[in-house]
């Protein structure tokens, strides 16, 4: 879920608040390789300079995407960490990057070793990268975590926790050998049931009341049901 953030976060340069869709439409595919234990996932977006792949490996507590988030603050990671999740079921972390006009940039991190390599980028990488993207793998993952791996429940938490971006122009794919799962956010309008909107446009903050014109304030939009969802 970490590096699938991170894909979203890199689209996020290319998304018109206006039209309320990306200027390209984002690809985000999640492989998992049983046979080599392993998690791929690629995506289309920006792609990184090579500046702030390397570190990845140096400034834990001075991510890009902390600089970004004083700009845009739905950036959700800021503390370079994410990158770092893989220490907890994989061996090594491969990162393999490109932004649009220049080259292909590498870097491979072993849980084991407090050194971080810039390797050669593999050539069969290459082919997931035309004009700009990243391709993250975790190699070596945990052979038990990977054998209870399930497609459909990755599918499911993708979908809960990404709903709202999934609504976007953004096609987010879970394969697993010759299956495809492709994430699609949650349909209210099948499910019968009261809908509540709301434009929260006055509140409080200590003893300072808040007032802003309507197309400022907060939207909600609830629904009730008494259905199993």
């Amino acid at each position: 879920m970490e590096y699938i953030d991170n894909s979203f976060d890199s689209a996020d340069d290319f998304f018109d608040e206006g039209s309320s869709k990306y200027s390209r439409s984002p690809l985000i595919e999640v492989h998992i390789d049983r046979k080599n234990n392993s998690i791929i996932i690629t995506d289309n977006c920006e792609g990184m300079p090579k500046k702030i792949l390397e570190g990845l490996g140096n400034s834990i507590n001075d991510s890009e995407k902390k600089r970004r988030a004083q700009r845009r603050s739905w950036v959700n990671g800021q503390f370079g960490l994410g990158a770092h999740a893989f220490r907890f079921f994989s061996q090594k972390l491969i990162v393999h990057t490109k932004q649009k006009g220049n080259e292909i940039y590498a870097l491979s991190i072993d849980k084991d070793e407090s050194a971080v390599y810039e390797i050669k980028p593999k050539i069969n990488i290459t082919d997931h990268i035309i004009n700009s993207g990243t391709v993250v793998e975790l190699q070596g993952t945990d052979k038990n975590e990977i054998k209870k791996l399930k497609p459909e429940e990755l599918q499911h938490d993708i979908e809960i926790y990404f709903e709202m971006l999934l609504k976007r122009n953004v096609k987010v794919v879970v394969i697993d050998g010759s299956e495809e799962f492709i994430c699609k956010p949650f349909n209210y309008d099948e499910v019968a049931g009261q809908e509540i909107e709301h434009v929260i446009t006055k509140w409080k903050e200590g003893s300072m009341t808040h007032v802003v014109d309507e197309n400022k304030g907060v939207i909600v939009n609830l629904k009730v049901t008494t259905d199993k969802i």
